[in-house]
């Protein structure tokens, strides 16, 4: 989920081929156990621009934080760099997360969407957070 550009439509559409009953696994990293611990939570205000605007308009901007915030390029190189890794479609964290800031987003996302489920199961798994969601 943290490399979908639209969280929330990825989430709609994984949901929409459950039955009643059905649910999603989701292994999700949490930032603060990997490269992504410097940089900010992705928050649900922001899912829902990248949803209801389409991920491109903010494509630019997490290509230079990840730049910045992960791999820690130089400022003057760092927006030729994010654009290579933009023409290149390399695969980046668009959105990051500690735990507590997930299960938060998840939780409003299904709001959001009003998908008839919830999330049944959230635990900590190294440096991962496991996800059940389930439909009803």
């Amino acid at each position: 989920m943290e490399h979908c550009q639209d969280f929330l439509g990825t989430l709609l559409v994984h949901a929409g081929k459950l039955r009643p009953g059905g649910r999603l696994y989701y292994a999700i990293p949490n930032r603060l156990f990997t490269f992504d611990r410097d940089r900010p939570n992705t928050t649900i205000e922001h899912l829902v621009l990248d949803h209801e605007q389409g991920p491109s308009l903010s494509k630019r901007d997490h290509y230079l934080e990840w730049v910045h915030l992960v791999a820690k390029t130089p400022a003057h190189k760092a927006g030729a760099y994010a654009q290579s890794l933009m023409d290149a479609a390399y695969s980046i964290h668009f959105h990051a997360w500690d735990a507590r800031a997930l299960l938060h987003c998840l939780t409003a996302g299904i709001e959001y969407l009003r998908f008839p489920g919830s999330v049944v199961h959230f635990e900590m798994n190294g440096h991962e957070v496991i996800c059940l969601i389930e439909k009803e």
